[in-house]
């Protein structure tokens, strides 16, 4: 084959592939809001774990409001929350919201979503959803938004 394209060697295109890391992070638990630890240090998770924790990330950080972050991060939910918007609106602007911030930040390994779904209640909204990843499913649930 190199010789019929002479300016396409394969082996270099293989090369120069570049894969996708796996995802790593450290494991936190969501429910304190506070990272975990093995005998007092902290500790790496990795595949769908970590990106649970990527996921829990994101939607805990509204886009532009925090310095630290690039304007591309996090989520715009919080413009839903204390409007006059009728359930169906704030339920597909909100998946809408969704799938845009995770293809913003983890499109890599986050093949698509399903079974969405939109609960607002007392002032806050909560989304549960399941991402098909690279590594597999992963259950998404009692995200919670507020203002």
């Amino acid at each position: 084959m190199a010789d019929f394209y002479p300016f396409m060697d394969p082996q270099l295109i293989r090369e120069n592939f570049i894969e996708t890391p796996i995802a790593k992070e450290y494991a936190y638990d969501m429910d304190t809001a506070r990272f975990k630890t093995k005998d007092g240090k902290m500790y790496f998770v990795y595949e769908n774990e970590a990106l649970k924790v990527k996921l829990w990330k994101l939607f805990m950080s509204e886009r532009y409001r925090w310095v630290v972050f690039p304007w591309s991060y996090g989520h715009e939910l919080e413009t839903l929350i204390g409007q006059a918007y009728t359930q169906g609106y704030v339920n597909s602007e909100a998946e809408r919201f969704v799938k845009e911030a995770i293809k913003r930040a983890l499109e890599d390994y986050i093949i698509r979503l399903e079974e969405f779904k939109v609960n607002f209640d007392e002032g806050t909204l909560y989304i549960d959803f399941r991402a098909i990843t690279i590594y597999g499913k992963l259950e998404m649930n009692n995200l919670n938004i507020r203002r």
